[in-house]
């Protein structure tokens, strides 16, 4: 594992399997030296940190239901440092909106400018309309005037109060989203303390004008499922 300033040679061998997995995509899946990401250096200002292989299948699972569906916009829950909002844009979307906590917000405004520049970005408060990137604080989400067309959530819903999990997945029934799903399901053991996290399939059990379109192990992560729910036809 090497810095984003190890003055080392970059690795051949993970070189050539790169190669291999964006010749099948499409797509390049390595990320600019930047915003202090730590990884495998492939090539110059080329690294695959942790987050890629992951970042990678989902912006490739977003391809596939906008070829199949016809999704324009995107909104993502709980985006990190925006990994899979970067890889997206590398599959042709144009429209992706982030929502978090305000703090997270300035991390991943930072990441999307160092990258892409400052007018690829619209802040919260700022009216900039057409650029790839909205990042906006959670309370975001709920306000009628944005829209989405798909929905998708890594590693949030369980972790949320039960509440907001909930008003997150009433607000996706209400606007009629596709939800791309990617949540763990390996439940802590009987008595402990996080033995009734959340669990995604659970909760849209009580949300109306929602159903399963598919449901599967997701494969990258031990104990993790991949689900997408749409509106129910009416």
């Amino acid at each position: 594992v090497l810095t984003p300033t190890s003055p080392k040679s970059h690795n051949p061998c993970a070189e050539v399997l790169v190669r291999i997995i964006q010749a099948h995509l499409g797509v390049e899946i390595f990320r600019p030296q930047v915003a202090g990401l730590f990884g495998v250096k492939i090539g110059p200002n080329q690294m695959i940190d942790m987050r890629v292989p992951d970042d990678a299948y989902c912006a490739y699972r977003l391809k596939t239901l906008r070829d199949n569906l016809g999704i324009g916009s995107i909104c993502e829950i709980g985006a990190g440092f925006g990994g899979l909002a970067f890889q997206a844009i590398r599959h042709g979307f144009s429209d992706y909106t982030i929502v978090d906590l305000p703090s997270i917000n300035i991390l991943q405004g930072f990441f999307m400018m160092a990258v892409f520049g400052g007018d690829a970005v619209a802040m919260f408060g700022e009216d900039a309309p057409g650029r790839l990137f909205n990042i906006l604080p959670y309370w975001e989400f709920f306000n009628p005037d944005r829209k989405f067309d798909l929905v998708v959530n890594r590693d949030g819903l369980p972790e949320m109060p039960e509440e907001r999990a909930q008003e997150y997945l009433n607000g996706i029934s209400a606007r009629r989203c596709v939800l791309l799903s990617i949540n763990q399901e390996a439940q802590a053991p009987a008595g402990s303390v996080d033995a009734n996290q959340l669990v995604v399939n659970r909760m849209m059990l009580s949300v109306p004008g929602m159903r399963l379109v598919s449901r599967y192990p997701y494969w990258i992560r031990k104990g993790y499922v991949e689900e997408i729910f749409s509106p129910s036809e009416t």
